[in-house]
């Protein structure tokens, strides 16, 4: 059974999310780790370590924001990857916001010399059969564009912006600049 228990640095397996978070997560594409944890402590920000049953499998942090959940970081250890759990586990985290519009940010599937384009698709398929679907979206994040999928329901550029805002706080949000805009797919 997946359950999600808190990050803390009391969590028995800290040291396992910390290190998996350096090695799943390009630098470029990492906030650092001492603000997840601090932002994490708000109501803004949910950081879980992942179980099945009591094995540690995987980290995922979201940024709440009333009706909407956006899934910063997901990823599930090396040794369990390729044997389905990624899916029961983004199912069970949908059970966990049951009604919210759930939405996370991929690198771009359509960029022509990404060296990793196969890994990229094979991403967003995963994606798809979570039941999320590619919104007519792109995300910059800190100088880098990102593909949009989402849960639930389409996710308005002015909600994203709005959230973000707020997790960042207003001294942050001058220095890291987010931005979701709509584009035609």
């Amino acid at each position: 059974m997946i359950c999600f228990k808190k990050v803390t640095k009391q969590l028995v397996d800290y040291k396992s999310v910390k290190e998996l978070y350096f090695s799943a997560f390009p630098a470029v594409e990492r906030a650092p780790f001492w603000l997840l944890m601090k932002k994490s402590k708000n109501d803004c920000a949910d950081f879980y370590a992942i179980y099945d049953d009591e094995k540690w499998i995987g980290l995922i942090y979201a940024i709440t924001d009333g009706k909407v959940v956006y899934v910063f970081y997901y990823a599930i250890s090396e040794k369990e990857r390729g044997h389905g759990i990624g899916v029961t586990v983004l199912n069970e985290f949908k059970n966990l916001y049951k009604g919210k519009k759930i939405f996370l940010a991929i690198e771009q599937i359509e960029e022509e010399n990404a060296p990793n384009k196969k890994q990229r698709m094979s991403r967003y398929k995963f994606y798809q059969r979570c039941g999320f679907s590619r919104q007519n979206a792109k995300i910059v994040e800190a100088k880098i564009t990102f593909d949009v999928m989402t849960y639930g329901g389409e996710i308005n550029p002015e909600s994203y912006n709005k959230m973000m805002k707020k997790y960042l706080g207003k001294i942050m949000s001058h220095f890291i600049k987010t931005e979701m805009k709509n584009f035609k797919i």
